[in-house]
């Protein structure tokens, strides 16, 4: 069923104002044919498409990795069940564990994960202790795997290893023009 899904051609929604420009800019930066770990953040104010432009990247890539996970709304997930359940989450869902597993970060599941390519993307990433929390890169994820993290706050990439940012700025006039038309 993997490889069947992802036979579909994608192609960004072209109904999205000021989308496209972005998306190719953003693709380029995650350099998906190169071996290293990568980590792309995503940083701009609230309502310029960190969100959208990280779903159809997401919706694109992910099938060329053998696990992925889109893990939303880390700051409030954190609040409401805490940062421990939160990481459990993103490694129970890319190793295909079910969620009460109690143990999911033992050293085999861990050695299995450094082994394959995985593609994660943290939504909505808020604070210094949720970036810390969530840093896994070089640590655990195997050679390929990519890494997006969406913010308002850039400090907030800056805690992920070798993190490259992407500011994703408003729309300019002629597309603010084109939107309201």
């Amino acid at each position: 069923m993997k490889k069947l899904n992802c036979r579909h051609p994608f192609e960004v929604n072209k109904e999205l104002v000021g989308i496209q420009k972005k998306y190719e800019e953003t693709e380029l930066l995650l350099k998906i044919g190169s071996n290293d770990v990568r980590t792309l953040g995503l940083w701009g104010m609230g309502g310029t498409g960190k969100i959208t432009l990280a779903k159809d990247l997401y919706a694109k890539l992910c099938c060329q990795f053998e696990h992925h996970c889109f893990l939303e709304n880390v700051r409030e997930e954190s609040i409401r069940c805490g940062l421990r359940a939160v990481r459990s989450k993103l490694f129970s869902t890319l190793l295909e564990l079910h969620l009460d597993s109690p143990y999911v970060e033992t050293p085999m599941l861990l050695r299995k994960l450094a082994c394959e390519r995985n593609f994660t993307v943290l939504d909505d990433v808020a604070t210094l202790e949720q970036a810390e929390n969530f840093n896994i890169g070089n640590n655990c994820l195997g050679q390929g795997s990519r890494i997006m993290v969406t913010t308002r706050d850039k400090q907030i990439c800056s805690e992920f290893d070798e993190c490259e940012i992407y500011e994703v700025k408003e729309l300019n006039e002629d597309e603010s023009l084109q939107l309201f038309c």
